[in-house]
This record gives structure tokens, C-alpha cells and sequence, in this order.
């Protein structure tokens, strides 16, 4: 079926133009010519009519049927400023369902940020937390945690057990609680080229979240500006939120320790991180990102300080900056469109 409709203004007493100042335009209808300009709108002139509207419908048998509405000025303009009306309606609503899905695209990606921060700064500390604990014994006069070894220390390969209990806070005024146990494999000393450290988490939770997963490391030996090199993996890693929420990912790092290498202390260690990880974030969306510029994790501070990663979500894409070295708990998010949005990291 097709339909045809032209608008006509009268000009004068029997004769209509089309609105737009064309000819009359020739069409067949059933094997006959006609013009839209016929007999049928001048015998409707007693209703001195301003407009007219001519339709005709053809079926797929070629059969055609006319429809002619008059209309005065006054019904013409009503009809047409209800169109226009209409049809800004509809435009409005358009651009409200464009900026909602935007603005809900934009905290989605603001969310997904949230999560990629945490994952890399849990993954870093859980590290920190654990060589201190087996460079350390323990808990010292806390008695917790409690550290031991598989094998008399100094024998390896070992298995080391840090039992953190029913929960305390390590280090003592961190502020930093620990529940739970992580279980170490690890081939050799880790200044020894060539080592491996292996951790599992049993019941382990840190600041009420729930860790899962197992990390790796690998020591690469001294890179070419003479610092100890790292790989670290993080495989079906995983947190588990007190509200019921999850996370979780998978990561490649390489891991230098840029600083402290060169002391038997660990709290004036200071990491530079690069890599790529990819997941879920918390509404079970997936997400991948990477290293711009090294995210710098110092022993002295609870969060990473500097550093920028790109993530990308969807068809979505940002960049993250870890700041400038300030031991602080924000990050800057960078989207697409330059705007930027401050994030607060959770723990």
C-alpha cells in the first residue's frame, strides 16, 4: 500500500497550488491520468476553504482511493502548530533519554573507576602487609599475627602460614585490620633471581572485605638501572563487600622496587608498577585497563600516591590519576569529553 498526500493553498476562486509553488505534478491511477488539482476540490468550494490536503491510497492491485481535507486558515495553522508541537515533544523527550543514558554511561564509568583503584591498591598493600609479616616473625608483643614455617626458616622451598585469627590491626596503628590466613609457597629467598612467591588466602579479610585469588611473584633479577624486577600475577582474584557485592579480576604486573632495595628495612620501600588488568566490576560489568605512567606505591603510605592508568568500559574510555605523590585517598578522573570527576577510594 502507498499513500500520497500534497498540501495546496487556494489562489484563486477554483484554482490550488501546491504550498510549495510546484506544478501540479501528473499521476496514474487504474490505467487513467489525472491531475491532483481535479474536479473533486473545486465542487468542495462552498466551504471556502484557505488549504487543502489531498491524499490518495493506492493497493497493491493498483486500486486507488482519493481523501481531500479543506481547511480554513484558522484550522491550518492549528494543525500545523500542533505537528510543531508534537514534534518538539518528541525531541525533548529524545534528548532527555540521550543525556539520562549519558549521564548513567558517566557514572557507570565513575563506579568502574572505583573498583580498578581499589583492586590495585589492595593488590599492592596485600603484598606489603605480607612481606612484613614473614620479615618480621609476626605480631611481636601483640601475638598477632602468628607466623609459621612449614620447614626450619631458611630452608626452602617453604610454606609459610600468617594466621591473622578471629581479626587485629597489623601493622599496630595502621588502622589496617586483617582476619584470616594467607599461605605462602615460596621457592627462595625473594632477592634471589629466579624465586617464587605463591599466596592463597584462607578466610582472609581485610578491612571486612573478602579476598580470593591467588598472586605470584617472579623475580626478573636487576633490571638495566640496577633495581630488583618483578612479575606479579593475580589470577580469578576476587573481593567480597559487606553488602553482598563483588569484584574481581585478573592482572599482569611488572613490579620494581625503586627505593629500600638496598636495606634490610621494608618501610622505606618504595614499588613502581606497570601492567594491564582486566574483570568485573561490581554491577558485573566488564572492564580492562592499563598503565600510562607508573603507579607508585611507597610502605609509608596506605594508598598509591602517583601513577595514571586508562580504563575503558563498553564503549566507554577514561584515564585515572593516582595524583602527584601526596599520601592521599583521591584519584582524578578524566572522560572522554575532558570532564573530570574527583573519586574517593573506598578502603
Amino acid at each position: 500500500m502507498r499513500r500520497v498526500c500534497r498540501i495546496f493553498h487556494q489562489v484563486k476562486n477554483g484554482l490550488f497550488c501546491p504550498i510549495a509553488d510546484r506544478p501540479a505534478q501528473r499521476r496514474k491511477r487504474a490505467g487513467r491520468s489525472f491531475f491532483v488539482l481535479g474536479k473533486k476540490l473545486k465542487r468542495a468550494l462552498k466551504r471556502k476553504p484557505v488549504f487543502a490536503v489531498y491524499c490518495f491510497v493506492t493497493d497493491s492491485k493498483m486500486k486507488a482511493t482519493e481523501h481531500i481535507t479543506l481547511l480554513t486558515k484558522q484550522n491550518f495553522f492549528a494543525m500545523r502548530n500542533r505537528i510543531f508541537l508534537f514534534a518538539l515533544l518528541l525531541t525533548g523527550v529524545w534528548i532527555f533519554q540521550s543525556c539520562k543514558k549519558d549521564d548513567n554511561a558517566t557514572e557507570a564509568l565513575v563506579a568502574t573507576s572505583e573498583d580498578i583503584a581499589t583492586h590495585e591498591d589492595f593488590s599492592e598493600q596485600i603484598d606489603l602487609d605480607a612481606d612484613m609479616a614473614v620479615e618480621e616473625r609476626g605480631g611481636g608483643n601483640t601475638g598477632c599475627p602468628t607466623v609459621t614455617f612449614a620447614q626450619p626458616q631458611g630452608t626452602w622451598p617453604n610454606t609459610i602460614t600468617i594466621d591473622f585469627g578471629a581479626g587485629c590491626e597489623y601493622p599496630t596503628g595502621s588502622g589496617r585490620m586483617h582476619k584470616g590466613k594467607i599461605i605462602i609457597q615460596q621457592s627462595a629467598a625473594l632477592f634471589t633471581a629466579g624465586a617464587t612467591r605463591t599466596l592463597n588466602f584462607d578466610g582472609y579479610f581485610f578491612n571486612d572485605i573478602g579476598v580470593q585469588g591467588v598472586k605470584t611473584w617472579t623475580n626478573n633479577g636487576l633490571d638495566d638501572t640496577g633495581v630488583w624486577s618483578y612479575t606479579k600475577t593475580g589470577a580469578d582474584m576476587a573481593l567480597n563487600y559487606p553488602d553482598g557485592s563483588s569484584s574481581s579480576w585478573n592482572h599482569t604486573h611488572t613490579s620494581r622496587l625503586i627505593e629500600g632495595g638496598d636495606t634490610p628495612a621494608l618501610l622505606d620501600n618504595v614499588w613502581s608498577v606497570t601492567g594491564s588488568t582486566n574483570g568485573l566490576n561490581r554491577q558485573g560489568n566488564a572492564f580492562s585497563s592499563v598503565t600510562l605512567e607508573p603507579l607508585i606505591k611507597k610502605a609509608l603510605c596506605r594508598w598509591i600516591s602517583a601513577g595514571t592508568i586508562e580504563l575503558t568500559r563498553g564503549d566507554r574510555s577514561a584515564t585515572l590519576d593516582f595524583g602527584d605523590g601526596a599520601c592521599d585517598r583521591f584519584g582524578r578522573l578524566t572522560l572522554e569529553n575532558g570532564d573530570t570527576r574527583i573519586i574517593r577510594l573506598r578502603q
